[in-house]
């Protein structure tokens, strides 16, 4: 299902309070100018790998009070771009240096809100808090 495709003028999204439980990459195709996106108090327990890949342009991320225990590697892959990340409300624990690989470290630790680590498994990550 491609809900978004055929309107490329949306800039911001918020999809806060839907309970959504699931998000896959297709969810997104269309939305190529999306600069925001706000997932908040949804139901969201995992995110697959690239999940966000069409969204090149975005600069926002809200995922705050979902179900996230954790993040798989390169969840964020394409986002060359993202300069906020809130991940507040959220149970991770664990967090693999993959996850944010594609995205400047500067950027992901400086912009990541409120965010429970319990093992950070990479040196660099844990250099950089």
């Amino acid at each position: 299902m491609h809900a978004f495709w055929g309107v490329p003028s949306i800039r911001y999204l918020d999809l806060s309070e839907n309970n959504i439980s699931s998000v896959m990459d297709h969810n997104f195709r269309g939305l190529v100018n999306l600069l925001e996106l706000k997932l908040d108090d949804n139901r969201i327990s995992r995110l697959q790998v690239a999940v966000f890949k069409h969204l090149t342009e975005l600069r926002a991320l809200s995922l705050q009070r979902n179900l996230l225990t954790e993040l798989a590697p390169r969840v964020f892959s394409k986002l060359s771009k993202l300069h906020v990340l809130k991940l507040s409300g959220n149970k991770l624990e664990d967090l693999d240096p993959e996850v944010f690989k594609d995205i400047p470290i500067e950027i992901a630790w400086s912009r990541v809100y409120s965010v429970r680590v319990k093992d950070l498994r990479s040196p660099v990550l844990s250099a950089t808090l």
